[in-house]
């Protein structure tokens, strides 16, 4: 009993999401806290009080380094949100194709797709501009108009591969999240509220 209410108090790092989740694991651990504590009444009469001792000395434990094993958990969801390279594939192949569709003059930098998709921990597709000419808003719209299967960041290069700017967004087109804030503002982009 004492390692259901321990995985389930590593659930609790959901806290952050949202209210309704974090009520279900708030009431899902109350839940099992007074399941434990009844059980434990109910062995005492079966058992000595040296048993009793020692599973709520267990529990006691598991309970305290709670946060350090939600710490773990996070650290671990996290090496886990990494893109896998199929999907970093697809990711790429959804931009060439929205690319091609538009007919504007970008290609998709694998290398450095890949390298900002670690860093990021979030799918990044890197597009460079193939024309020496600069980014033109119309080119972006065209880009972010396309249908893809992941929310995604899309960051534009210019011609010397220099980053200019990093746009994400989700799959109903909805802008997430621009930057740098001073080239969103120059190029019109509204971020949803």
């Amino acid at each position: 009993m004492a390692i259901l209410s321990f995985t389930t108090f590593i659930g609790m790092f959901f806290w952050n999401s949202n209210r309704k989740v974090a009520l279900f694991w708030l009431a899902v651990t109350l839940a099992i806290f007074l399941c434990y504590v009844a059980s434990l009444i109910v062995l005492k009469r079966r058992y000595s009080s040296s048993f009793l001792f020692l599973n709520i000395l267990l529990y006691v434990i598991l309970f305290v380094s709670g946060p350090q094993i939600q710490q773990v958990g996070i650290q671990i969801r996290h090496y886990f949100e990494i893109p896998s390279n199929q999907v970093q594939k697809q990711l790429n192949q959804e931009v060439i194709n929205a690319i091609e569709k538009a007919g504007i003059p970008y290609i998709v930098n694998f290398k450095i797709s890949k390298e900002m998709t670690n860093q990021k921990r979030s799918g990044v597709v890197a597009i460079v501009k193939t024309k020496n000419e600069e980014i033109q808003k119309n080119e972006i719209d065209k880009i972010i108009s396309g249908t893809f299967s992941k929310d995604m960041f899309i960051s534009f290069f210019d011609y010397d591969e220099n980053w200019v700017l990093s746009i994400k967004f989700n799959v109903y087109r909805e802008i997430e999240y621009c930057y740098p804030f001073t080239k969103c503002d120059e190029f019109g982009i509204e971020i949803k509220q």
